[in-house]
C-alpha cells in the first residue's frame, strides 16, 4: 500500500482530493476503466493496481470531475 516511502501515504491522497468519499469514488472510477481495458485487451492488472491508482491521484493525472448531469446544491435550491 502507499506509505511514505513512496512520497505519499493515503491520508497525504485523501487530503489532496478531498475527503475519503471523493477518494473511494475516484479509485472506483478509476479501477473499472482499468478493468474494462483488462477485459478487452486480455492483459492481467498488476497485484498492486490500487498503488498505481493512489500514485496516479497523487501525481495528479486524474482527478474527480462531477458528472454532466450533476447539478449543484445552489443550483438545485435556487441559490446562485
Amino acid at each position: 500500500m502507499a506509505d511514505a516511502k513512496n512520497g505519499f501515504t493515503v491520508d497525504d491522497v485523501t487530503r489532496k482530493i478531498g475527503g475519503r468519499f471523493r477518494l473511494t469514488v475516484l479509485v472506483q472510477k478509476r479501477f473499472k476503466e482499468l478493468n474494462e481495458w483488462s477485459l478487452e485487451t486480455g492483459k492481467k492488472l498488476p497485484r498492486d493496481i490500487i498503488d498505481a491508482i493512489l500514485r496516479e491521484i497523487w501525481e495528479g493525472a486524474i482527478e474527480l470531475q462531477p458528472e454532466p448531469e450533476e447539478i449543484s446544491a445552489k443550483e438545485l435550491l435556487g441559490n446562485e
